[in-house]
């Protein structure tokens, strides 16, 4: 994975446990987003809760985009 990379969003948006997993072969630094500080970023920071999540949906979307094509390729 490279940096920037989020794990467990889905799990995170849907309110279920995260299907993600990983292991890191080197040092790395990583930050945890709890729904209660979500929340708080919300209302605290509207403007920054709003590029986060726009973050995370061009993400998810990134990846639904490499998925779509990955499952195209493998049909044809």
């Amino acid at each position: 994975m490279d940096p920037g990379t989020c794990v467990g969003e889905i799990g995170f948006y849907l309110g279920t446990p995260t299907s993600a997993s990983g292991i890191c072969e080197e040092v790395v630094r990583a930050l945890r987003l709890s729904q209660r500080r979500l929340a708080a970023l919300e209302q605290e920071e509207p403007r920054a809760a709003l590029l986060l999540h726009r973050l995370v949906a061009r993400k998810l979307a990134q990846r639904l985009l490499t998925t779509n094509q990955l499952a195209t390729a493998l049909a044809g």
